[in-house]
């Protein structure tokens, strides 16, 4: 009876030590909120506009590069859109479009958002807030999150035809939240 006190206060012993550790190590986590934006040049002659492009977070936002493999998750909290600069009439009414993100060799694409149909004059003084599609945001925070913290971003846009040509820049704004161990090293 003895022995199985032992053991069992030394199992008891060894969850409640690992226990200790985990909360210890999460009681010392960085968490820091930071945000990145992202300007789409949108100079459009046809109803459908699309662009990609490969962004490396540890290149743009400090916190990023300062952590780098001790980041443990990055969180995508929200995104806003808005119109930057125009040229001409910017009485033009976007018919829809997506973003998507995806590894930075264009595999594994992932809705993040969509956009219904706006007037963008509308976004010249104020911003919108996209709905966030969850395993889009989840993938964007796993690329975030690795090493080298490098993505593709892909846009599209339909436009209303009488509305063409148009010349502006898109700014899509990113909130997001890090979460590093320092204890990692």
């Amino acid at each position: 009876m003895k022995k199985s006190r032992i053991a069992i206060l030394v199992i008891f012993a060894t969850f409640f030590i690992a226990s200790c550790d985990e909360l210890l190590d999460n009681l010392l986590d960085v968490e820091q909120s930071f945000s990145f934006t992202i300007e789409l040049p949108v100079n459009a002659e046809d109803s459908e506009f699309i662009a990609s492009e490969v962004f490396n977070l540890s290149d743009e936002v400090d916190l990023i590069d300062e952590y780098g493999d001790l980041i443990k998750e990055v969180n995508v909290d929200h995104i806003y859109f808005r119109i930057l600069e125009y040229e001409g009439d910017i009485d033009v009414t976007v018919d829809g479009g997506v973003l998507y993100v995806m590894e930075a060799d264009g595999s594994n694409s992932k809705l993040i958002t969509s956009l219904g149909e706006i007037n963008l004059m509308d976004l010249i003084e104020d911003s919108l807030e996209l709905e966030l599609n969850e395993e889009g945001v989840n993938l964007l925070g796993e690329l975030a999150t690795n090493p080298p913290h490098a993505f593709m971003l892909h846009y599209e846009l339909q436009l209303d035809e009488a509305d063409l040509p148009v010349i502006f820049v898109a700014e899509f704004e990113f909130g997001a939240t890090m979460v590093a161990s320092p204890l990692n090293d």
